[in-house]
């Protein structure tokens, strides 16, 4: 509730008197320009950014009172390539977490499609990877990062441009079956692909630090911010 973040050596605010409220389970698409707003509004929701002003509260608490330890166990947020070490591919994909089994790293892989690429390689989930995923495809470098983050069965999933490298076909049957409502996480995609919003139950379209439109796609489809985007 009226959140505004200002880095300290930032002249202008990163955005603004945001208020917004985000339904348990509910799948949002933060849209915008790269300067909008929007992937730095997904981090400090996620508790990377502390020098926020205003309230951010879940479930009636405010960030600023939880453990953040505690609470980044609970959100599965995507890294970059380079966040992949050298090691192999399960080891990359529970990363050391405690509190995820085995058994969930491998729904995490059933979930995000990649089980019979990787039980065909030799060594299997136990496939050395090199720093940054060279040597792999693409498609299956991004896809374990994937399922790092729902591997620990997240509360909240934060995806930051995640989509934007894979064919069209492979973006839709990625957003379906993570919007399915069969997974009770609250997500937070940052994307300005048709595809990822009309999967969405709501779009928030930011410009300039401000929330301008909000909506279901389809009834954002005449508006003149969303078609700025899409064109």
């Amino acid at each position: 509730k009226n959140l505004s973040q200002k880095f300290p050596d930032a002249s202008e605010y990163s955005f603004k008197n945001i208020t917004l409220n985000i339904a348990s389970g509910e799948h949002i698409c933060l849209s915008g320009s790269i300067s909008s707003g929007r992937t730095v509004l997904s981090n400090t929701l996620a508790g990377l950014n502390s020098s926020y002003q205003g309230a951010i509260t879940i479930d009636g608490y405010s960030l600023r009172d939880l453990d953040l330890s505690n609470l980044r166990d609970k959100i599965g947020k995507n890294v970059s390539q380079e966040d992949i070490f050298e090691g192999t591919i399960i080891e990359n994909i529970l990363l050391g977490k405690p509190n995820t089994r085995y058994e969930d790293a491998i729904w995490a892989i059933n979930t995000v499609g990649i089980s019979d690429q990787i039980n065909n390689m030799p060594q299997g989930v136990n496939t050395a990877m090199l720093s940054g995923g060279k040597g792999l495809d693409l498609d299956l470098v991004n896809k374990i990062i994937l399922a790092r983050c729902l591997a620990k069965r997240p509360n909240l999933l934060i995806l930051n441009d995640y989509f934007h490298g894979f064919m069209k076909s492979e973006r839709l049957k990625l957003i379906s079956e993570l919007v399915d409502k069969k997974h009770k996480w609250t997500m937070i995609v940052v994307s300005n692909d048709p595809v990822i919003m009309a999967a969405c139950d709501r779009v928030i379209i930011m410009d300039d630090g401000q929330i301008k439109k909000e909506g279901r796609f389809q009834d954002l489809l005449k508006s003149e911010e969303l078609n700025k985007l899409i064109a």
